[in-house]
């Protein structure tokens, strides 16, 4: 049996829709090693660029991967951010959970922080698109669901502004970051007058802090209530604060080790 993992490695997109939509989920073999499990698969994905059809298939299918991370630590969010996705694929997963954007993993980044580090080198678009516009969709879609995230610094003391610029980003694209950056900084003093850089600095880290709470909220909530509910019936889903409450109806109905090796490994 081909695994889904192997076509997703493989790109195999028209393949991958119709295992999807005409396979119930106990018919489909995610991977052969258990390497990959349903609580992100979609995060491998989104490391070989999937059209935005194939994402939202992915998320009603397997909708865990919405809210729980990989095991590196990142939320589909910063997987999308960091393999240069198309703008709609990150305003989609935004949409389906805000929360994911402000949250820093492990090493300390948020989404931002990707879309300055790595973005541009692994951007493919289907359309020729000029990567630094769809860089700048990205940030404005990030900038309404977490402003507080381009002024936050991840473990070795770097801001998303800092890695677009050693990374040779569009000036455009830096400009952009810094404005949103200062527009929130300065929205922080207006409502905390009175209080020094660090205090400021402080506000900033416990709202990526109550992201994460958030975030794990969610997912402890939709875990419990998963577990209630037979396959044979719907999955209600909950997600973002917009849409806490949203039944999604149940769609009818293994990559190389190289690949399994570089997912489960902290990425580099």
């Amino acid at each position: 049996m081909v695994t889904l993992t192997r076509l997703i490695a493989s790109q195999e997109w028209e393949a991958i829709e119709i295992m999807l939509t005409l396979k119930p989920n106990e018919k489909i073999e995610i991977d052969k090693k258990g390497g990959v499990t349903d609580q992100y698969v979609l995060h491998f994905a989104l490391r070989y660029a999937p059209p935005l059809r194939l994402v939202k298939l992915l998320a009603l299918r397997y909708p865990l991967c919405l809210t729980m991370p990989d095991p590196t630590g990142k939320y589909a969010c910063h997987v999308a951010c960091k393999y240069g996705a198309l703008p709609t694929v990150i305003e989609f997963l935004v949409s389906e959970n805000a929360h994911a954007a402000g949250v820093q993993d492990p090493e300390g980044k948020a989404p931002i922080h990707y879309v300055g580090e790595f973005y541009a080198s692994n951007y493919q678009s289907p359309k020729s698109t000029v990567v630094s516009e769809s860089m700048i969709q990205v940030i404005h879609i990030l900038r309404q669901a977490a402003p507080h995230s381009f002024n936050l610094e991840d473990n070795d003391g770097c801001n998303a502004v800092e890695y677009a610029i050693a990374n040779d980003a569009d000036m455009k694209v830096i400009k952009t970051m810094q404005r949103t950056a200062r527009d929130d900084w300065k929205t922080i003093k207006a409502s905390d007058s009175g209080k020094t850089h660090d205090e400021m600095e402080k506000v900033v880290r416990l709202s990526a802090n109550e992201a994460r709470m958030k975030n794990e909220f969610i997912a402890i909530s939709f875990s419990r209530r998963n577990l209630w509910q037979p396959d044979d019936n719907c999955l209600t889903k909950t997600s973002d604060t917009s849409r806490t409450d949203r039944t999604l109806a149940k769609s009818m109905g293994s990559a190389p080790d190289g690949h399994l090796n570089s997912f489960v490994a902290k990425s580099a």
